[in-house]
């Protein structure tokens, strides 16, 4: 085995636009094509007919060129004739594709001409691409590799600005091929990367395979067999999963390459490949190929002792059979090479067969191949030395374009960098300018919020001294009457007497209790308009705080109180706060029950969801509008007169979160307070 042969075997087949064509053999395609003839005989509409030529003509490729060459005229002539420009482009297309096949590239060149015209007339991206990638393997074949490489590049950017993955796929795995053919392996696995990932991400794995064939080969070319095993066996897995046999094939041929030293391992490769072969009764250049290096195979064994002991125990072929066998496949590969015109499989086979005759003892036929040997590779020696400078000339040509493309792409990263520099500047001053305007709109909210919270506080201060005005009155007329009192018995002692004496008493002991409520009530608001005096709450139990009720209670007359917690409810709260909120709901219901017959005074609790309600009611004569106007409106008249209670009660209910519910009428009043349990 040679890697030579099977680097030209793979490039050639690898860039061929039509699928892999039998030699001589009856193709199973047969049937189809006579199923698309009879339609084709029967139909009168132009495009479908056309459509049906250009099937007929692709089906054909594979088995008689001439005949799609006949296929592809008719499907040319008769788009012409129904004026349908994308009929006449594909079938320009596929009659490239044709000619190309048949070696008549300069014609083929023509027709891909034609065909990239109209796909660019029509703006038909994906025609155009394939165009440009059928010109470039023209050029390719006749080794002119910068435009090649030109078209290639040109179709790649098309594919990529056309967001089709697949085409630009199929653009980067030609380059890889044209690297490869100027042993630019490093380049080569590069592209031919990038495309396995772009036809990963398709999940195209046939095309995937392919890719991964090139990688496989670079590393064969670089005399790197143990490299080249896993993108081989991994392209194999992946045709396995796509069902392409022929692609197997193949690439249990060029795992031949990798395993030089185990017989039995290449003998096993070449057998899978060829049974798919002859399965589908395909003579292609692989079976060929496994034909000859089946009998090189065999020469190895029967002169190599070394090698013929790494043969498995059941391997039952004497020396002999060997040479027997190594007789026939050689001779069936050098007659098939020479039908397909193929130099090189011919050279290597002649040098294998030299060593047959040699050990057969017949040195003048041996003599006679081993000429020919020389003679071909003589002749393939110098068009190799033309391809090589060729490419060297092509690889300076693109390393000149790569240094241009490298200050383009320099530049354009200048520019995009100044633009972007550009247009943050912009945005940093639009987001400047927006602070700033947030900024002025927040000042200007704030400078409202403070004007209104002046006059709010200027309002509060009116009140308050109005409030302090109303209440000096109020405490010092009875102070004032007390001390005057005080006075005139100290002074008149026998002034009065008697019942009037006691009469007056009683109403100075009177004022002075209400004058100790009112002090007490107004140093109770005092400490809940405190700013930073803030409850504490934790949780208090309902029974303490009516224990605490039933303790400080003083009626002036019997009254029937009651306490109703069957549940036992723990409230959470101010402990303070609550208390001194119930004791003056308390006292005023006292005061208000002064002249009730059968007075009757109750507080219960109860939980209301996750609330608790604690209130209080009465059978009095209820109160009146204005004086509950204290507990909903923080605007309402305040004075000992109308009665601090209230708003005591509200201040102090809305530092602690509790809810004031009022149910008041002419049979009595209920306070409902609604607070958290939790």
């Amino acid at each position: 085995m040679y890697i030579r042969t099977y680097f030209s075997l793979v490039v050639l087949l690898m860039l061929s636009v039509m699928p892999t064509r039998g030699i001589a053999q009856p193709h199973p395609a047969q049937k189809h094509l006579d199923s698309l003839i009879s339609r084709l005989n029967g139909e009168k509409i132009d495009t479908i007919r056309v459509n049906l030529l250009n099937q007929i003509t692709r089906t054909y490729a594979g088995i008689d060129l001439e005949k799609a060459k006949k296929y592809a005229l008719s499907a040319i002539s008769e788009a012409e004739q129904a004026n349908w420009p994308i009929g006449i482009a594909t079938s320009e297309q596929y009659l490239g594709n044709v000619l190309m096949e048949s070696g008549q590239r300069q014609e083929a060149l023509s027709h891909f001409g034609k065909a990239y015209e109209l796909f660019v007339e029509l703006d038909d991206a994906e025609g155009k691409i394939s165009m440009l990638y059928n010109l470039g393997n023209i050029h390719q074949h006749e080794n002119r590799y910068t435009e090649a490489f030109d078209y290639f590049l040109k179709g790649i950017d098309l594919a990529e600005k056309s967001n089709h993955a697949g085409l630009e796929a199929k653009g980067a795995y030609l380059v890889s091929a044209i690297f490869v053919q100027q042993h630019n392996f490093e380049k080569a696995r590069a592209y031919a990367g990038n495309a396995a990932s772009l036809f990963r991400k398709e999940k195209n794995y046939t095309e995937l395979a392919n890719s991964l064939e090139i990688i496989g080969v670079s590393y064969l070319l670089e005399k790197d067999a143990e490299n080249a095993k896993a993108p081989f066996l991994e392209a194999l897995n992946y045709l396995d999963t796509a069902g392409n046999d022929f692609g197997k094939a193949k690439i249990y041929t060029q795992l031949v390459e990798c395993f030089h030293n185990e017989p039995a391992v290449q003998l096993d490769y070449i057998e899978k490949s060829q049974q798919i072969w002859e399965r589908n009764r395909v003579l292609s250049i692989y079976t060929i190929s496994n034909i000859g290096n089946r009998g090189t195979i065999y020469i190895n064994l029967y002169q190599n002792d070394s090698l013929r002991n790494t043969m498995p125990r059941g391997f039952a072929m004497s020396k002999a059979e060997l040479l027997q066998a190594a007789d026939r496949d050689l001779k069936q590969g050098i007659s098939l090479a020479n039908e397909t015109g193929n130099r090189e499989q011919l050279m290597q086979f002649y040098r294998a067969y030299y060593r047959v005759l040699e050990v057969q003892g017949r040195y003048r036929e041996a003599i006679d191949v081993l000429n020919k040997s020389h003679q071909i590779s003589d002749s393939l020696f110098s068009q190799e030395n033309k391809n090589r400078i060729a490419a060297m000339e092509s690889q300076l040509e693109i390393d000149r374009r790569d240094k241009q493309l490298a200050i383009n792409e320099l530049q354009l990263s200048n520019a995009r960098r100044t633009r972007l520099a550009l247009i943050g500047g912009a945005v940093l001053l639009f987001v400047i300018g927006g602070l700033l305007l947030y900024q002025n709109v927040q000042r200007r909210k704030t400078n409202a919020a403070l004007l209104a919270l002046n006059n709010e506080l200027d309002e509060a201060n009116k009140v308050k001294t109005r409030f302090f005005g109303i209440l000096s009155h109020d405490l010092r007329g009875p102070v004032a009457n007390l001390i005057h009192f005080l006075r005139l018995q100290n002074e008149a002692p026998d002034l009065l007497a008697g019942d009037a004496m006691e009469q007056r008493r009683q109403k100075l002991a009177a004022t002075a209790e209400q004058v100790l409520e009112t002090m007490e009530t107004v140093l109770l608001w005092s400490k809940s308009q405190m700013e930073r005096f803030t409850p504490q709450k934790q949780m208090v139990p309902v029974d303490l705080l009516f224990e605490y009720l039933r303790l400080n209670i003083h009626a002036d007359q019997p009254v029937d109180v009651k306490f109703d917690n069957p549940e036992h409810i723990a409230v959470c709260t101010d402990e303070d706060y609550l208390k001194t909120i119930m004791y003056n709901l308390t006292a005023n219901a006292l005061k208000a029950l002064r002249d009730t017959p059968h007075p009757q005074l109750q507080w219960s609790a109860a939980t209301q969801g996750d609330d608790v309600v604690i209130s209080i009611s009465d059978n009095g004569p209820g109160i009146s509008t204005e004086q509950t106007e204290a507990l909903y409106n923080r605007d309402a008249a305040v004075g000992t007169k109308s009665g601090l209670g209230l708003h005591i009660i509200r201040d102090l209910a809305d530092a602690i979160q509790c809810s004031i519910v009022l149910d008041t009428g002419t049979r009595g009043t209920v306070f409902k307070l609604i607070l958290s349990s939790k």
